[in-house]
């Protein structure tokens, strides 16, 4: 039985993300769905996520407060992105999440998506705020931004992700004390950008505390993750 099943959208702007996939497969066993830009695909998705004997769910991929969005591509039709608008998993389906535990690597699910879930049955789901992924977003917001700037936040991202997981489900870690693990381990790469002396590393800085100050969980969190 797969330790984790992990949701992972087809998405190239989330191709980074696939790191954290092979990074987890090294220590423990998970079970991969990726669906591509059909709704066909999200929908089997969708049953393997109401039917798996997994009991924690990681999602990856792109979302908004109230909805997870799936798959993209600029090769999808209309229809599907008329689905893709609605959300792929959002208030009319997030009982699939029941009896189940979720972490949800996407933008701002520690607002309604954490409630919402808790209230159609979830034992327990870990959201986070805004996770500034894409250079071209940013860059539109931040002057003097690199490329290479948000690249080293996805990689850092990347690292904090699979090694607080990893460390969790090793320990038989509380969520309580995932959380705990978690910031520990980004405020590690915060010193160490610091320390490093690049003035540009402001934003890298800011962004990493964001990601630690925003985490939220929803629900039970002295459950563990055996």
């Amino acid at each position: 039985m797969p330790k984790i099943l992990v949701i992972y959208p087809s998405d190239t702007s989330t191709d980074f993300l696939q790191a954290i996939v092979t990074n987890l497969t090294k220590h423990i066993q998970i079970q991969v769905e990726k669906p591509d830009a059909t709704i066909i695909s999200h929908k089997n998705c969708i049953e393997k996520i109401r039917t798996t004997d997994a009991k924690l769910i990681l999602y990856m991929g792109h979302g908004q407060s109230d909805k997870l969005l799936g798959a993209n591509s600029s090769d999808s039709d209309a229809e599907y992105q008329v689905y893709r608008e609605k959300g792929f998993i959002n208030k009319d389906n997030i009982a699939i999440f029941a009896d189940k535990s979720v972490i949800s690597l996407s933008c701002n699910s520690n607002e309604k998506m954490g409630k919402m879930a808790i209230v159609a049955g979830a034992k327990v789901f870990v959201g986070f705020g805004y996770i500034p992924t894409d250079w071209i977003v940013e860059a539109e917001e931040v002057s003097h931004l690199e490329p290479d700037d948000v690249e080293k936040f996805n990689t850092l991202l990347v690292k904090v992700v699979s090694n607080a997981i990893s460390y969790a489900i090793h320990n038989h870690f509380t969520f309580q004390q995932f959380e705990k693990v978690f910031k520990i381990i980004v405020n590690k790469q915060i010193v160490e950008t610091v320390a490093s002396g690049v003035a540009h590393n402001s934003w890298l800085v800011q962004s990493l505390y964001n990601l630690k100050d925003e985490i939220k969980i929803f629900g039970n969190s002295a459950i563990d993750f055996s």
